[in-house]
């Protein structure tokens, strides 16, 4: 999906860094020490997306959160796509797009997401995969950061072909020299019904325009939901 006057955020500005936890202290992190990815001084900007306490994930719970964070996304003002990222039942990132909230492009949600995690982990990583919810299939750059982190599983509720990350990821072939920059396993379908309930309601609420008919487009693509 091109940039070009899309409203929708997937990503984070830079932030500080302090100490890193090891993977086998995140579960008891309190809310103070996660990094607080959508931290931004912009007026208006909701400081609530980001992520609560760490907290247990099952893969269930995985693909609900990234609905709900899409929501909260929608509530916003933006276009509704929510990304969580866990790995062992703890929650490294939670996001949603903030676009229109940030003034800025390079901030998708699953890539907001994705750098939480990233700076939670620090340079460390257990031995629990990495698993990430989206809500949209991502984009050529969400996939290579997601490959970056070493994220093993993607759950995607809608399929966004002009964003191609599932096409590069079925073809992409590991090189022997660099084995830890694999593509993550891809699953398409999740929680599709929801998330197109999503994007019917912001094409109903959002003025007319390119991103509206964008999303009309998007919502228009039928396939059987992964439950």
């Amino acid at each position: 999906m091109p940039h070009a006057g899309r409203a929708d955020g997937r990503g984070a500005g830079r932030r500080g860094r302090g100490a890193r936890p090891c993977p086998a202290d995140l579960a008891g992190l309190h809310r103070a020490q996660i990094p607080a990815a959508h931290t931004s001084r912009k007026a208006g900007y909701n400081p609530g997306n980001r992520p609560p306490a760490l907290r247990t994930q099952p893969k269930s719970g995985l693909r609900l959160g990234s609905t709900r964070s899409a929501g909260q996304g929608l509530a916003a003002g933006e276009l509704p796509i929510g990304a969580v990222v866990e790995a062992g039942g703890v929650v490294l990132g939670r996001a949603y797009t903030s676009e229109r909230a940030l003034g800025r492009r390079i901030v998708h949600g699953d890539l907001l997401a994705l750098t939480q995690a990233d700076e939670a982990l620090g340079s460390r990583r257990g031995t629990a995969p990495i698993r990430m919810a989206v809500t949209l299939e991502p984009c050529l750059m969400c996939l290579g950061a997601a490959m970056v982190l070493g994220v093993a599983e993607v759950y995607y509720a809608h399929e966004s072909p002009p964003d191609g990350g599932a096409g590069v990821a079925a073809a992409w072939r590991t090189h022997p020299e660099a084995p830890w920059f694999a593509a993550p396993v891809m699953t398409a379908g999740v929680r599709r019904d929801e998330a197109v309930a999503l994007f019917e309601t912001y094409v109903r609420q959002a003025p007319p325009g390119g991103m509206r008919d964008w999303a009309r487009a998007l919502i228009g693509r039928r396939s059987g939901d992964v439950i």
